[in-house]
């Protein structure tokens, strides 16, 4: 099996050519404040055992990962998506995954953003 990208460059490249350097900026600001918020009900899903919860902020990190090129994510949040579904998984592993994508997006994302900016 094929390991996903962190950050599909191509991805970013396509909205370029779109909309601008401008677009990508604003296409990764605003994943970068989802991702964030998503993160966020994930974690508060996995504490209090709600799994619907779980599964839409999966399912909100699966479109924005797909925005944005964020292949390894939009795998991962996919996976928690059936995690969430699945009633006798544990789903703090799959909240570690997302956790663990989203922070290796952190230095592609600042590097996809300066490269933008310049």
């Amino acid at each position: 099996m094929t390991t996903p990208l962190v950050l599909d460059r191509a991805a970013l490249e396509r909205l370029r050519r779109i909309g601008g350097s401008a677009l990508v900026r604003q296409m990764l600001g605003l994943f970068r404040e989802g991702a964030a918020q998503r993160l966020a009900a994930a974690r508060a899903a996995v504490v209090e055992g709600d799994r619907p919860a779980l599964g839409r902020a999966a399912h909100a990190l699966v479109s924005s990962a797909g925005n944005v090129g964020a292949a390894e994510l939009l795998a991962v949040a996919r996976a928690a998506e059936e995690a969430a579904r699945a009633p006798d998984a544990d789903m703090r592993p799959a909240l570690a995954r997302l956790e663990e994508s989203i922070a290796r997006l952190e230095g592609p994302l600042a590097a996809a953003e300066q490269e933008m900016a310049g």
